[in-house]
């Protein structure tokens, strides 16, 4: 641990690289190579997702382990490594950025993070170093059998193993609440709109069990997507084939970093496929964005069905979190709906980034993901969050305006098209432009011409309770 007196000092020493010597500042446990990367890329405030380093650690103690097997490193050398690591691990996300300053734009293929993180081993390392033993080096030692382009793709898969598991965990708890709204609404009539015109009348419970089926299939997919990072391409070292690695690391390190990661993995059978493009990541991608679209059209609907209060469809209400406007007195929005569309939009963004990315695959390597990994790790992020705050503040508030609902669905005309056994298209159209021309829904200008009685009128509702009724039972909620 720094002692805290130490980042008051401000004194630099000197280290060197392939370029020549540099000055840093005494405090950073960094080294020539990531202070290169800060003097040439001074380009973003941001740093690498918290999940991203860990990952990266877990693969350095992993490698080091494989490499004491092959006895690559001695005993000595792994112990110091190993502590090192510990020592890392339990620093908290607030000290990474010291010590890990690498941005988003770098160098490609994340040569600079991932030598900050040899630098940063290799000094911590070297202060627990017996008199008699030599220093270990970033290269020589720490990135012993590895490469940026077999353990940068590796740790991207770890993190977003991290990042996932709180969408998933959040997605069901979503599509769990939107079936819970339309279980408590199976007798809510509402009607139905298409070409935002006019629809068949139905029940707001058959649009949320809808809304609910949807989030609940894109959770399935996500799930299925992230199965396919458990494939990695560790060991396979800058070209795909492994060397100059001796024969069973890749194995070996795979093997210790399941165990040290809780996560299961395997070898990669051709890692080259996956130094060219890590391609589970461009599919989980691409199911986000089935997410991110379902996400957008639900807020939709629902902000245009709370629009009002006087003026707009106003069937429902959100609950009412922060006032609305800065000029407009007792003016309040769905905020927290509007919050949640625009980190969806920033997502489909996301993934349209990713479709570039994955052409950029070029001979034995893509260079091109170390931005987006970032910004892809840190959006999973907000996307968890964000998941929790709408169904916290909107969701679980919601309220149906029964009275505008209701009188909404018997105003449609369609219900032209339950009558359609009794008096046939072509008479309906007529009554349908003869009722527009009154003014008046239609059922009221049937009743008003004697076509309808309240009898069939009651025999239509019940139609569609029992097509609601229908469908609500074919809805299994996971």
């Amino acid at each position: 641990m720094i002692p805290k007196a130490s980042l008051r000092v401000p004194h630099t020493r000197s280290e060197s690289d392939a370029l020549g010597s540099l000055d840093l500042p005494s405090e950073v446990w960094f080294g020539a190579e990531t202070q290169r990367a800060l003097k040439n890329f001074p380009i973003s405030q941001g740093v690498a997702p918290e999940s991203l380093i860990r990952a990266y650690l877990q693969i350095k103690r992993a490698t080091c382990r494989a490499n004491a097997e092959t006895h690559a490193l001695t005993k000595e050398q792994c112990i110091r490594i190993e502590r090192a690591l510990d020592e890392l691990e339990v620093q908290p996300a607030s000290h990474f950025p010291l010590h890990f300053p690498i941005g988003p734009f770098q160098a490609g293929a994340g040569t600079s993070l991932h030598m900050s993180i040899n630098e940063v081993i290799a000094a911590r390392s070297n202060t627990l170093k017996p008199p008699q033993s030599s220093p270990l080096d970033p290269h020589d030692h720490i990135n012993l059998n590895q490469s940026t382009n077999d353990t940068y793709p590796t740790a991207f898969y770890l993190a977003l193993h991290t990042e996932m598991q709180a969408v998933l965990d959040e997605t069901d708890e979503l599509q769990k609440e939107l079936a819970r709204l339309a279980r408590k609404n199976l007798k809510t009539l509402k009607a139905g709109r298409t070409h935002l015109r006019d629809a068949i009348p139905m029940r707001v419970s058959d649009q949320f069990f809808a809304y609910s089926a949807a989030i609940r299939a894109d959770h399935k997919l996500l799930r299925a997507a992230t199965e396919t990072l458990h494939e990695v391409p560790l060991g396979g070292t800058a070209v795909g084939n492994g060397l100059p690695a001796p024969k069973g690391f890749a194995e070996a390190a795979i093997r210790h970093l399941s165990l040290i990661s809780g996560i299961s993995l395997r070898p990669c059978p051709f890692p080259l496929t996956l130094l060219q493009a890590p391609r589970g990541a461009f599919v989980l991608s691409s199911q986000l964005r089935i997410l991110y679209g379902d996400l957008v059209r639900i807020l939709r609907d629902l902000r245009w069905m709370a629009s009002g209060p006087h003026t707009g469809i106003g069937e429902l209400e959100f609950p009412k979190i922060q006032t609305g406007s800065s000029q407009m007195p007792g003016k309040s929005n769905p905020s927290a709906a509007e919050m949640l569309t625009q980190l969806a939009l920033s997502g489909l963004g996301l993934d349209q980034t990713a479709s570039l990315i994955f052409s950029f695959g070029e001979l034995e390597l893509n260079v091109m993901t170390p931005s987006w990994s970032y910004h892809l790790l840190s959006h999973l992020q907000e996307l968890a969050r964000g998941l929790r705050v709408f169904r916290l503040l909107a969701l679980k508030g919601l309220q149906l305006q029964n009275d505008v609902l209701r009188r909404n669905a018997l105003a449609t005309d369609q219900w032209a098209v339950l009558l359609s056994e009794k008096m046939g298209y072509a008479d309906l159209t007529e009554a349908v432009l003869n009722a527009q021309t009154a003014g008046l829904p239609l059922l009221d200008y049937l009743k008003r011409t004697g076509a309808l009685t309240e009898t069939e009128l009651q025999e239509l509702l019940r139609q569609v309770n029992q097509s609601a009724e229908s469908s609500s039972e074919s809805v299994k909620v996971a």
